[in-house]
């Protein structure tokens, strides 16, 4: 996926499940670039607990996401008041849960803020019809899991 496909594979997947989320695009804010912000219009088990609304990161690079990157979207969240995150980052996130990008996430979850990794395996069963609530509500489970 080049340039803006990769958004554009976003918005339109998320654009599918129009009942549960309701993507908005693009938002610019005084400091920062967020890919996509979306409505949650579903009041549906795990939904109730990530709120009104949760942002969208796409990272289409040819290395995986760094520390530095998810700490950016971590406050992109802040600013945004948002519980949860999605990152579809093509090679996923550097490190494992003890270090790097993943340790970043886990640290992010003990403070109330979940992001969501999703990476190119995931983005090609998406591409094949696989259904994102299912592959959300497994990722948020897996989280809230990590943190116990």
């Amino acid at each position: 996926m080049v340039g803006d496909t990769l958004e554009e594979f976003v918005h339109h997947i998320l654009d599918c499940t129009s009942d549960i989320f309701m993507p908005q695009g693009p938002r610019r804010t005084a400091a920062s670039q967020i890919d996509n912000f979306v409505l949650v219009t579903a009041n549906q088990s795990y939904l109730k607990d990530w709120g009104t609304h949760f942002i969208v990161e796409c990272k289409n690079w040819n290395d995986k996401m760094d520390k530095p990157s998810v700490s950016d979207f971590a406050m992109k969240m802040e600013h945004t008041k948002c519980r949860v995150g999605l990152v579809f980052s093509r090679k996923g996130v550097t490190g494992h849960e003890f270090t790097d990008a993943r340790a970043q996430i886990i640290k992010e979850g003990i403070r109330g803020k979940f992001i969501l990794v999703i990476d190119e395996k995931d983005m090609e069963q998406l591409a094949t019809g696989y259904n994102l609530f299912v592959l959300l509500q497994k990722k948020y489970s897996d989280r809230l899991a990590s943190l116990a």
